[in-house]
């Protein structure tokens, strides 16, 4: 399949199938019901259907955007943006500066080298357990890497989207909007209140010990 100049969308239902473009012809998405692999000057890939996929981005900036299964998204080089939907779906940045948020179920993502952030929504979640809760792999402040909740309202019974309060180890005091550290089995956990019972209504595995800071966050 050639498309030529302009904006073009590809479907691809066939592991054998191509898109080809040169370099300057527009935004290009692929939407594959297969596993997939971007060919060069291609930008967009989005998975379709309900099957356990793999997508593959290119060199360049891509989007990836995951389906309905268990995937497995790579960027490659680029500044890239990973997308999990439905599905224990497993990110990876690879290359440059990536965005990763992995959607519903219990997600694991690795940044890769570069300064990747690590976006949740409130729909975004796994479990409250360690066994079901979204798994960020290679987290790390020197390289630049920040866990974004910037999309995640800290407290719902009040209008509009507040910003969380981060209050290190200590323990939640029962005020809504508060984000906490704790270390089990070796590892660190962010656990956020988000409507003031003092319990966590969220987890994030942070694999490693890290000594996390306000600025380790965006709110």
């Amino acid at each position: 399949m050639i498309g030529g100049t302009g904006n073009d969308r590809y479907v691809v239902t066939d592991i054998t199938d191509n898109a080809i473009e040169l370099a300057g012809e527009g935004t290009d998405r692929v939407l594959a019901s297969v596993n997939h692999q971007l060919r060069d000057y291609i930008e967009e890939l989005e998975l379709s259907g309900t099957a356990d996929l793999r997508g593959y981005g290119n060199g360049l900036d891509n989007l990836i955007i995951g389906n309905g299964g268990a995937n497995l998204l790579y960027g490659r080089g680029g500044v890239d943006t990973l997308r999990g939907a439905a599905g224990n779906d497993i990110l990876f940045g690879e290359d440059g500066n990536d965005l990763l948020t992995g959607g519903a179920g219990s997600d694991r993502m690795y940044g890769g080298s570069g300064a990747d952030r690590f976006l949740f929504t409130s729909s975004d979640f796994g479990g409250t357990a360690t066994g079901s809760a979204d798994r960020i792999h290679d987290f790390s402040a020197t390289d630049g890497d920040l866990i974004d909740l910037s999309a995640v309202d800290a407290n719902a019974s009040v209008a509009g989207d507040q910003a969380f309060n981060f209050v290190g180890d200590a323990a939640f005091s029962g005020v809504a909007g508060e984000l906490r550290t704790a270390v089990i089995a070796g590892n660190s956990y962010l656990q956020g209140d988000t409507n003031g019972d003092g319990a966590a209504d969220f987890w994030i595995r942070v694999d490693g010990l890290h000594a996390f800071v306000a600025g380790d966050f965006i709110f």
